[in-house]
């Protein structure tokens, strides 16, 4: 089931990452502008660093809303995050110097919320299906005597 917290995480998700290619499509122009001048080497390698900067700041910032959601709902299902010792699961921010997930972190706590979740739908599936079951029982007794 969605959320309205994850569809806002999605929504901010898709946003910034629109932005990023954004950004990425305007350096990718000033680069063949700057071609296309004749600019010199120094001038490359600065426009080349600019991107990489900017480009790091949105991946941080994508990384970051990542690991708030993800650490939202975990708390949310009762799930254990991953120790913040285990380098595999966590990396320290460069620019923002906030904790945050790695690709091996984010698919760890991903598995470990669906597993929860599959586990509490299977609950109440069981049981919704148990309802019906005695509820159709009743029925068909009663069309029986009638």
């Amino acid at each position: 089931m969605i959320f309205p917290d994850e569809i806002r995480y999605r929504w901010a998700l898709a946003r910034l990452q629109r932005d990023r290619q954004q950004t990425a499509n305007s350096y990718k122009k000033k680069f063949e502008d700057l071609l296309k001048a004749k600019g010199g080497r120094e001038a490359r390698e600065d426009l080349r660093r600019d991107e990489q900067f900017e480009l790091e700041e949105w991946d941080e910032e994508i990384d970051q809303l990542t690991t708030g959601h993800l650490r939202e709902q975990a708390r949310r299902l009762i799930v254990p995050l991953p120790s913040f010792e285990d380098e595999k699961a966590w990396f320290e921010s460069k620019m923002f110097g906030f904790k945050m997930l790695t690709p091996e972190g984010v698919k760890m706590v991903r598995a470990d919320l669906r597993a929860e979740q599959k586990a509490r739908w299977e609950f109440w599936q069981t049981r919704v299906t148990l309802g019906l079951a005695l509820l159709g029982s009743v029925f068909g007794v009663l069309a029986y005597f009638k």
